[in-house]
């Protein structure tokens, strides 16, 4: 039986605000504190020549961007960086001087590489590390994965955000020669320690636990690690620094990220705009195409959504006179944006499968008026269709328990059109309130993602309980990283959108 059913062309998220001398201040009650580590004239192992440059421009960001002052900075340059020096001011400088809900920053540029696991926590066999100056050619005097994860657990009550600028793990092949991790003047961030471990090629079992493992430490809770690759990749260091640094810098310094031009750059943004830049750079770099350079963000969903520079980054007295009202400050949103332009802050992706939507009648709706959608794209994958109404609320138009119950999946061919309402629905949609301008969104994943559970609870076709944390949870899948095939890489998904508009 023929029915109408009035439906609203249907997130309210708020972009807010993040966590994010080598005579070092002594320990003192702060509201936030940063540690900046740059290693590059190493006397054991290969030199680096791009961490000098980076520790100026990080130093430089966090005052211009993030409103630190000098003294609220802590700057371990070569000689000073030893593992003794590295461990004591961690703990001196960071741990004993802050408290819970302060700010806490740590940027690590230089080698990174592995060691033997020696408590059995991971499954290929191998710790991470980082390498202070005084790394010895065997590997000595490294800091672990575990070493550095202790450290960061004393600050689990802190808003801590961690830059690891270095390879992620070394290398995938512990046969690889040094001289061959990159050409004359691009290197890779990695050295081989030279262990009888690393004097055979690792197993295929070994090389896939590797593959699999999710960064150089988990985050939690407030924890936001940003790393410059993924497992079995390396990171890559320049005569103008690290490349990952640079693109970091410049994407929120420059807001090269901001996709939507809102003035504001998201965690989400700003992940999405490093892995396209990474990609860019391997194209001139045939050792970083054979492994792939995808930078990883580990943080807990919801930060995906917030601004990278602090909302209001008002400067104490004696604050750096570096710091601006452009940065420093969020532009207001347009009016006519609204909370549908919210969700571009997150769900934030090129279109490179043309996913299209077509809102008929047309784009403009009165109340009342019956519609239908259609969406195609160029490639296959999973279609997940949302709306985004005028009020924000989110509505899950595909999939739904409709399409299943007559034996339909949310399956895309390439050229054939996928249609809602259609004629097995049985009614039609009808425009209803709010009034005002939304925006549907149309995406097509060309991976398995882990997101059947998500949508599973929200095949009703009603506004979704809760749509801030539906969208972040679905955008954190998206932009995982995908590591089911020879070499890590983002998850291929495309993004389609159309805004409409309800009238009287």
């Amino acid at each position: 039986m023929q029915f109408r059913r009035s439906y609203t062309l249907a997130l309210s998220l708020v972009a807010g605000a993040v966590a994010a001398c080598s005579a070092l201040p002594s320990p003192a009650e702060a509201s936030q504190k940063a540690l900046l580590i740059g290693i590059g004239a190493y006397q054991n192992i290969r030199p680096l020549v791009g961490p000098p440059r980076d520790l100026v421009r990080m130093e430089k960001f966090l005052k211009d961007h993030m409103g630190y002052r000098t003294d609220e900075i802590a700057v371990l340059k070569d000689s000073q960086a030893t593992r003794k020096n590295l461990l004591r001011t961690m703990n001196n400088w960071l741990i004993r001087s802050t408290k819970a809900g302060d700010k806490v920053f740590i940027y690590y540029s230089g080698h990174g590489s592995q060691l033997p696991d020696n408590n059995s926590d991971e499954k290929d066999g191998l710790d991470e590390t980082l390498s202070p100056i005084d790394t010895t050619k065997e590997g000595g005097n490294q800091i672990t994965d575990d070493e550095f994860g202790a450290i960061l657990t004393q600050m689990s009550d802190r808003d801590l955000t961690v830059i690891i600028d270095s390879c992620h793990s070394g290398t995938i092949s512990r046969g690889v020669a040094e001289q061959d991790a990159g050409t004359s003047e691009d290197q890779a961030r990695t050295f081989i320690p030279d262990l009888s471990t690393r004097g055979a090629a690792p197993t295929s079992d070994q090389v896939r636990a590797h593959r699999g493992e999710a960064s150089f430490l988990q985050s939690a809770s407030k924890l936001k690690i940003w790393s410059a690759a993924s497992a079995n990749q390396f990171s890559w260091d320049t005569l103008g620094g690290g490349v990952f640094t640079r693109n970091f810098i410049n994407g929120v310094g420059k807001k090269l990220a901001d996709k939507n031009k809102n003035g504001t750059v998201t965690h989400a943004e700003l992940i999405a705009y490093l892995r396209i830049e990474a990609a860019e750079y391997c194209k001139t770099n045939p050792r970083c195409s054979q492994l792939g350079f995808t930078p990883t963000l580990e943080s807990h969903p919801s930060a995906l959504s917030r601004a990278i520079v602090p909302v209001a980054a008002e400067p104490a007295s004696g604050g750096s006179e570096e710091t601006t009202t452009e940065t420093a400050e969020k532009p207001p949103s347009k009016p006519e944006a609204g909370a549908a332009e919210a969700v571009a802050e997150v769900l934030v992706q090129s279109n490179d499968a043309d996913v299209h939507i077509e809102l008929s009648p047309g784009g403009t709706l009165h109340l009342g008026q019956e519609f239908r959608i259609s969406v195609t794209a160029k490639r296959p994958g999973s279609l997940i269709l949302l709306d985004v109404n005028a009020n924000g609320e989110v509505t899950q138009l595909i999939p739904n328990d409709i399409m299943l119950q007559n034996g339909r999946d949310h399956e895309i061919v390439p050229g054939r059109k996928i249609t809602i309402p259609d004629d097995y629905y049985g009614f039609a949609f009808a425009a209803g309130k709010p009034l005002g301008r939304g925006k549907l969104l149309a995406i097509v994943t060309e991976d398995k993602v882990p997101l059947d559970q998500l949508l599973a609870a929200n095949r009703a076709i009603a506004v979704v309980p809760n749509s801030e944390e539906f969208v972040t949870d679905l955008a954190s899948n998206l932009l995982a990283v995908h590591r089911k095939d020879k070499k890590n890489r983002a998850v291929r998904w495309s993004l389609g959108a159309l805004e409409y508009e309800i009238v009287k």
